[in-house]
C-alpha cells in the first residue's frame, strides 16, 4: 500500500464506476473502490491476482452472501497518490474483464453506493457500539448485531466442496450473513488470503453458539469469534481481512477450483459434491434423506454404495408411472449386479448408471421434461418386474 492517510468513513464521492476516498491530512494519497457482480469467481482470481502482482490492485475481495449465492459481489481496491493513475490502472482492468469470456457487471453511481454500503450502513447518520464482543449498529431505521469471525482452515477436508458445505450449514442454522474472502500480495510476490465470516443478526442473543455445531460437523476450530473493536468498523466496509489466519492461495487452490471432483467413496461427501453440482448449474432438486433425491420435479434419483433388492421393486412400484428414476450404486459390482437384470435394465424410464456414464451425464437433461419422451408406460413388463 502507499503512505497511511487519514479518511473519514462515509467522506467519498463517487465517479461513475469508482468510490473515491481523498486524504484528509498532509499526506495526499487516494483510495478507490469499484465493485463487480458475477455467478462465479473462480475463473475471476488468475485475472485478479495478474493485476495484484503488477500493482494494478493493491486487494481485491469476493463477498458471498449466504441468502444470494448466485451474485458474488467483488470489490477492487487501488490506491496511490494520483487520481489519474488510478483511473488509468482501473481502465485497463474494466478493458480486459469486458473482453473475457466471463460474465461481469460492473456497477455505477447509485448502484455503486448501495452495493459499497452493504447491510451495514443506510445512511450517514448512524451510532456504533460495543456489547461483549459484538458490534452494534443503529441507524435511522436500521438496527443490526455484528459477529465477525475467524476461519480456520488448516484442519478442513474436501477442500474443493467446503463453500458449498459451509455456506449450506449457515443457511441450515438460519445464518444472514457474508463470507469476505480478501486477497493480496506478500513481500515475495505471492497471492495470500484471509477469510472471514460477518454474521448480521437484528436481536442480541447471547445463548447462540452455532459456531460449536458447525466445528463438530467439520471435527475442526473452524470458527473462532473476534473481539471487534468499533475503531475496526471501516475494515468490514472496505472488506479488508481481519483475521488471525492468512493462507497461501497456491496451498488453498482447490478451494477455489472450477473442478468438483466426484468421490465415490464416501457416500456424504459424494452427495456433497453432487449437490454442489446441481447447484452451480441452476437445477432444482430436493433432498429426501442421504439415498432419495428428486430433480427439477421429473426426475427420481437414488443413490447408494450397496444393492438392496426389495427397495429397488418398492421405488419401481411407487414411482414409475410418475418419474424417471436413476439408479447410482458407489461400487461397481453392484451396478454390475442390477444391469444384469433383463426385466429392470429394459424400463424405458429407468437408468442404471455406471461411476463412469455418471461422470458423462448431462445435467441439463434434468430440465428437460423427461416424461414426455417416455410417455407410454410399458406395464407389461413393468408387472412382471414387481411380481419377482
Amino acid at each position: 500500500m502507499v503512505r497511511k492517510g487519514k479518511f473519514k468513513l462515509l467522506s467519498y464521492f463517487i465517479d461513475e464506476y469508482l468510490i473515491f476516498y481523498k486524504s484528509l491530512n498532509r499526506t495526499k494519497k487516494y483510495i478507490a473502490f469499484s465493485i463487480l457482480k458475477s455467478e462465479e469467481y473462480n475463473s475471476l482470481i488468475p485475472v485478479l491476482n495478474k493485476f495484484l502482482i503488477q500493482r494494478f490492485l493493491t486487494y481485491y475481495s469476493i463477498q458471498i452472501n449466504i441468502n444470494s449465492r448466485n451474485k458474488k459481489v467483488i470489490l477492487l481496491n487501488i490506491e496511490d497518490k494520483k487520481k489519474d493513475r488510478i483511473l488509468k490502472f482501473f481502465n485497463l482492468i474494466y478493458q480486459e474483464l469486458k473482453q473475457s469470456q466471463i460474465k461481469i457487471q460492473f456497477l455505477s453511481n447509485n448502484q455503486l453506493e448501495t452495493t459499497f454500503l452493504n447491510d451495514l450502513f443506510t445512511g450517514f447518520n448512524f451510532k456504533a457500539s460495543k456489547i461483549k464482543d459484538s458490534l452494534l449498529i443503529k441507524g435511522h431505521e436500521f438496527t443490526a448485531y455484528y459477529d465477525i469471525y475467524d476461519l480456520n482452515l488448516n484442519e478442513i477436508d474436501n477442500r474443493n466442496t467446503f463453500f458449498h458445505s459451509f455456506l449450506s450449514l449457515l443457511e441450515n442454522f438460519n445464518r444472514k450473513g457474508t463470507i469476505i474472502i480478501n486477497f493480496k500480495r506478500d513481500i515475495s510476490d505471492n497471492v495470500i488470503f484471509i477469510i472471514n465470516f460477518m454474521d448480521v443478526k437484528k436481536e442480541f442473543n447471547t445463548n447462540e453458539k452455532f459456531e460449536i455445531h458447525l466445528n463438530n460437523f467439520f471435527n475442526s476450530d473452524l470458527l473462532k469469534k473476534r473481539k471487534m473493536g468499533i475503531n475496526k468498523i471501516f475494515c468490514l466496509l472496505w472488506r479488508l481481512g481481519i483475521s488471525n489466519y492468512s493462507y497461501t492461495l497456491n496451498e488453498f487452490h482447490e478451494l477455489f477450483s472450477n473442478e468438483i471432483y466426484n468421490d465415490f467413496k464416501d457416500l456424504p461427501t459424494f452427495n456433497t459434491q453432487f449437490e454442489y453440482n446441481l447447484k452451480d448449474k441452476h437445477i432444482k432438486f430436493k433432498r429426501l434423506n442421504q439415498n432419495f433425491m428428486f430433480i427439477e420435479q421429473n426426475s427420481l434419483f437414488y443413490t447408494a454404495p450397496d444393492l438392496n433388492y426389495k427397495i429397488i421393486l418398492k421405488i419401481l412400484k411407487k414411482y414409475y408411472s410418475k418419474f424417471f428414476i436413476f439408479f447410482l450404486f458407489l461400487k461397481d459390482e453392484e451396478y454390475e449386479k442390477l444391469v444384469k437384470i433383463e426385466k429392470i435394465a429394459l424400463l424405458k424410464k429407468v437408468k442404471i448408471l455406471s461411476k463412469s456414464e455418471f461422470l458423462n451425464l448431462n445435467f441439463n437433461d434434468f430440465k428437460k421434461n423427461l416424461l414426455l419422451e417416455y410417455s407410454q408406460i410399458n406395464s407389461d413388463i413393468l408387472s412382471r418386474v414387481v411380481r419377482m
